[in-house]
């Protein structure tokens, strides 16, 4: 399982009828190199955000929750 420092290499947002409803996240991970695919966060605040602003090579980090990747932007 993925875990830790890493940058984003691609991503997209899905929408629905009211906006944003969640985003994929292609990362590389800082220590191994490592690729993984992980999604978002689900809140308003990081969709918008990721979708107002390119992303591309932005650090956060992935952890594993309730059986899935998250990527959280920093």
């Amino acid at each position: 399982m993925p875990s830790g420092a890493a940058r984003i290499e691609t991503y997209t947002i899905m929408h629905g009828k009211n906006g944003p409803e969640y985003a994929v996240v292609f990362a590389r991970l800082n220590e191994t190199g490592a690729r993984c695919i992980a999604n978002t966060p689900a809140d308003q605040p990081t969709l918008r955000d990721l979708q107002e602003r390119d992303s591309l090579g932005r650090p956060g980090k992935v952890e594993h929750r309730d059986g899935k990747n998250v990527f959280v932007p920093d």
